[in-house]
């Protein structure tokens, strides 16, 4: 116990992290048994003890902006638990049409209660953009979503198809201000029901794997926010291909996604088991492979400095309901009540972190067939 105790808190001392000290992003740890278990089971020792209270951290995005800027999470990262994950993910294609479902919905699935006291009013899951006036989460996620469609040229009875069209933030914009026709795919019979009953027949909501997607050079645009972490490496270029031939030879899509700089074909350890089953981050590289011989890259747009300040909005507001989230009871959230609220402020400040450091961003792709005459001028 004293030889993993000091191991850790070597690595820690390295990014300027005290065991117990002063500053509010050091660890404060209420067992020593914490130690070892971040030894022998890396991020899942470390995340489990936070769910079960056994240390606190009153600056959790700094924290792990440390950890991640100065590489200690790869320091420990031969762990059984990893090692095991990697062959997985090596071995198998964990994202599969057979898997895909039941691993999406783990996720999207959980009480909507949840994600209405954590999202903005329009229920959007990905980055906001913070751009010059927009200062409350709400502002912010409509400068995102109408940059997104600007970029994908959306106008009056536009056709659009909305990959991973999560609660209908951005194709409910698009039919409202836009006059557009989205269509969605999810894979959550519970956001085609919120879809439905908030936007009635505006949005055409359809559940199924985006593999199944039946379209034929028939959509004006295609976008997808924030879903493509769930596709898989092995399958990136079937995606673009779906989405190449829905679209129309003049048609734009518009690629948001979460980028590692690490090419890995899963994601930490953690963040697999409790709240992205078979996550898989890809690298710019990847994805300009991945689209190559079917889509012109008309503009990039990194956008993952606005991350940091969106997780912190999403957990203020996730705050402010804690009590209710923890009312739902064990039944509906499938744990202890407090366990949940703390895995839940866990992944969101954790991953805050490292947006913070700059170990992953969010790109958006503006991408067309044939290329565009003239080019792109940059859409901010």
């Amino acid at each position: 116990m004293l030889n993993a105790e000091r191991a850790v808190r070597i690595a820690l001392e390295k990014v300027g992290l005290e065991v117990n000290g002063k500053n509010p992003w050091d660890p404060q740890m209420k067992s020593s048994d914490v130690f070892a278990g971040i030894l022998a089971r890396g991020s899942i020792g470390l995340g489990e003890a936070y769910m079960q209270g056994r240390w606190e951290c009153e600056d959790l995005v700094e924290f792990f902006a440390r950890i991640t800027g100065g590489g200690v999470s790869k320091a420990v990262s031969l762990t059984p638990a990893n090692v095991l994950l990697f062959i997985r993910s090596v071995l198998t294609n964990r994202q599969s049409k057979g898997q895909a479902l039941s691993l999406g919905r783990f996720h999207y699935d959980i009480p909507q209660e949840v994600w209405e006291g954590t999202l903005d009013s329009r229920m959007t899951g990905s980055c906001a953009y913070y751009r010059t006036g927009a200062e409350t989460l709400d502002e912010a996620q409509e400068a995102k979503i109408d940059l997104t469609l600007r970029k994908a040229d959306i106008g009056p009875g536009k056709s659009l198809l909305d990959i991973g069209v999560g609660w209908g933030a951005f194709s409910g914009y698009a039919a409202g201000k836009y006059s557009a026709r989205p269509i969605g795919v999810t894979v959550s019979d519970s956001q085609r029901e919120y879809i439905r009953q908030r936007y009635g027949d505006a949005v055409d909501v359809r559940v199924h794997d985006y593999r199944d997607t039946k379209l034929s050079n028939s959509v004006d645009a295609v976008i997808s926010a924030e879903m493509f972490e769930h596709v898989g490496s092995d399958n990136f270029r079937t995606f673009f291909e779906v989405a190449h031939r829905s679209l129309r030879p003049e048609g734009r899509m518009v690629l948001h996604t979460i980028v590692s700089h690490t090419p890995s074909k899963h994601i930490d350890p953690w963040m697999d088991k409790y709240i992205y089953p078979g996550g898989c981050l890809p690298t710019p590289g990847q994805i300009c492979s991945a689209v190559h011989g079917l889509f012109h890259v008309e503009d990039v747009h990194d956008i993952g400095a606005h991350y940091d300040r969106t997780l912190i909005a999403w957990m203020s507001r996730f705050e402010e309901h804690w009590v209710n989230v923890k009312a739902l009871g064990k039944k509906k959230l499938g744990m202890d009540p407090e366990v949940f609220c703390r895995m839940w402020k866990y992944h969101y400040l954790a991953s805050a972190g490292g947006f913070r450091s700059r170990t992953i961003s969010v790109h958006q792709y503006v991408l067309s067939r044939r290329g565009i005459s003239g080019g792109l001028p940059p859409i901010r």
